[in-house]
């Protein structure tokens, strides 16, 4: 949400976020997503996305053993995606820039 709020500010103070500011989001709230596909969000926001159907799947499997009396401790490391959209230049982009 705090990037949406950005990308707002900006928009009414005359700053692109195509060009002039890279925004980025996180967690690819479905409020964002909806937004970019239905075009109401310009430019659509950039963010990572963490894997929750897997991060509750394990805590559920986790809870199940510590409710049948299991002491193990667990880690579980995820790995979030990134996913393009405007408000970022494309790694490519930003690379032919650079060279």
């Amino acid at each position: 949400m705090m990037a949406l709020g950005a990308l707002k500010a900006l928009r009414q103070e005359g700053v692109s976020a195509r060009g002039e500011v890279e925004v980025m989001g996180y967690d690819d709230i479905s409020f964002a997503r909806l937004l970019s596909f239905a075009r109401l969000l310009d430019p659509p926001l950039s963010t990572v996305a963490r894997p929750a159907g897997e991060m509750g799947a394990a805590s559920a499997d986790l809870l199940l053993r510590l409710i049948a009396g299991e002491k193990q401790r667990k880690t579980l490391v995820t790995k979030p995606r990134l996913v393009l959209r405007s408000t970022t230049l494309d790694p490519k982009t930003l690379n032919a820039i650079s060279s």
